[in-house]
């Protein structure tokens, strides 16, 4: 898989010009997630079961490096361990973009595959974001787009409208709300739907948190 091999690399020579001129303070972060039922593109990772995850990320520049843990239940797999290395910037304008690689990794399946991402926003004001992203999958040749539009209410309230098509054949969509109980801690419950799969309810735990900023 060629494409897998050189994403990295490729990642890093587009980026670099633009992340040396950025303040090097190394942040290292974490966050740990209860979900009751782990959601992805409106299919069930879970099996309509509770799922836990997990994940660290040191991010210097704009590089960051992250490490993510779930559970899962696919009839094959119970945990699957995800690694990711990219770059994110934000402008004053308010445009915000990211370019990732992602590798996938299952406890019986073994390293299932890869995805380069590309995310490409833009804040208009204190409520409103809009985020497009498109996936790559190189060794399944798998392309993943969606939209997000994010309104914030208020401090503590803020509503989510996603929609996203992978390839001509599945198209899903969801509908969220989140309050933030404080800065770190948040509860979301959000309605999923797509092409093949019946509406599903799942709500979300998450806590955040730094753990290094110097």
């Amino acid at each position: 898989m060629n494409a897998n091999r050189h994403a990295i690399p490729l990642i890093l020579a587009l980026c670099l010009p633009i992340g040396a001129a950025r303040a090097e303070t190394l942040v290292v972060s974490g966050g740990v997630k209860l979900l009751s039922d782990s959601i992805s593109n409106g299919h069930t990772l879970s099996n309509g079961k509770a799922s836990a995850q997990a994940y660290v990320e040191a991010e210097i520049a704009g590089f960051f490096a992250e490490i993510y843990f779930a559970t899962v239940r696919n009839g094959t797999d119970d945990t699957e361990i995800d690694y990711t290395l990219g770059y994110r910037n934000a402008l004053d304008s308010g445009l915000h973009y990211q370019l990732s690689y992602s590798r996938y990794t299952l406890n019986n399946s073994g390293n299932c595959c890869g995805q380069i991402s590309f995310e490409l926003g833009q804040q208009f004001n204190d409520q409103i974001d809009l985020t497009g992203t498109i996936a790559y999958d190189p060794s399944a040749k798998i392309v993943d787009t969606n939209v997000e539009l994010t309104y914030t209410l208020s401090d503590q309230w803020s509503l989510a409208a996603k929609l996203g098509r992978e390839q001509q054949s599945h198209s899903y969509a969801s509908l969220g709300v989140t309050y933030w109980a404080s800065e770190n801690t948040s509860l979301t419950l959000r309605l999923h739907d797509s092409s093949d799969e019946k509406p599903r309810i799942a709500g979300l735990l998450e806590y955040d948190f730094t753990l290094l900023s110097r």
